[in-house]
């Protein structure tokens, strides 16, 4: 199967922007609050678009299921321990770093709620197949999720979330999205484009009105970003790119470069540092994280705690 490089270039973006969110260079700016919500939106409509396309039952879901809760195990008392060695030292007993584990514990291994939420999105993909195979229902359901997901019915489905602490139903509608796309033909790129642009003004506009701790964050439950993510997805696709191998080994190791690259911008954070160079800190992460992934893929029992395969 041809390989599909605008997906290559989509989560190079979104890995990048991910760790421009982390380390919380432009939180006062509108503007790049509402580009900085989409990258995992992106990861959640590629992912659904890909898996759901593919009809592939429990069989191959439950052992990424495991799979994934080895990594947030694993993750998590590396972040912690990290945390508390090297970044704020403090007090810290074994009970204590499972129990933030479990909980996601703010500060220590929050970020990994996005694997978590990619356990219940594979808990429920074999469901959605099921919805995929008729065109008239996948749109019916593409636009109740929306509606139960970005008109303030937020809780409906958090009594299905078996691990703690996540109101996970807004990545279903990106999830559904994404194969939604697949759906759609058009011959003229620059409708996404335009689309996408006035997606991200609105949602600019919105942030300004909206009195949000972390408008970045708060802004993946935004309708706006629902649009800018998929027209985005649709605008790439439509582009014929070169393939670069900088870019993908970056998307081949996104999910590694995710893992290890919150300790060290929780540490720059700490530092809390002033010059301008501080500008070029998600670059500099960016490669070390890709250099540390470099090196455990050299090895196959390294290689399986940064990929889901």
């Amino acid at each position: 199967m041809k390989r599909k490089i605008y997906i290559d270039v989509i989560k190079t973006i979104a890995i990048f922007q991910v760790v421009l969110f982390h380390c919380h260079l432009f939180d006062d700016n509108l503007f790049i609050a509402a580009v900085i919500s989409i990258p995992c939106p992106l990861f959640f409509a590629i992912n659904g678009g890909l898996l759901l396309s593919k009809n592939r039952g429990y069989d191959y879901y439950v052992p990424k299921i495991l799979k994934i809760l080895f990594l947030i195990l694993f993750w998590g008392i590396v972040s912690n321990l990290l945390r508390i060695l090297i970044i704020y030292p403090e007090p810290y007993s074994i009970k204590q770093c499972l129990l933030d584990v479990w909980n996601l514990r703010m500060g220590f291994c929050h970020h990994l709620w996005f694997l978590e939420t990619m356990v219940i999105l594979y808990m429920l993909y074999p469901l959605l197949e099921t919805i995929t195979r008729e065109k008239k229902i996948l749109w019916i359901s593409f636009i109740l999720i929306s509606c139960f997901t970005f008109m303030g019915i937020k809780s409906l489905f958090k009594p299905f979330n078996p691990i703690q602490g996540w109101n996970f139903n807004w990545a279903l509608a990106y999830a559904v999205g994404g194969y939604v796309l697949l759906q759609i033909r058009l011959k003229n790129k620059w409708i996404p484009f335009f689309t996408f642009c006035i997606a991200i003004l609105a949602q600019t506009l919105y942030n300004h009105y909206n009195n949000f701790d972390d408008k970045a964050f708060a802004g993946q439950k935004s309708p706006f970003i629902l649009v800018a993510t998929l027209s985005l997805i649709k605008f790439f696709s439509m582009i014929d790119w070169r393939e670069c191998a900088i870019i993908k080994f970056i998307s081949a190791n996104s999910m590694g470069i995710y893992l290890i690259h919150w300790s060290m911008s929780v540490y720059v954070m700490a530092q809390n540092y002033t010059t301008p160079f501080r500008y070029l800190t998600p670059i500099l992460i960016i490669i070390v994280s890709s250099a540390i992934c470099w090196l455990m893929n050299k090895n196959k029992i390294t290689r399986t705690l940064i990929h889901l395969n």
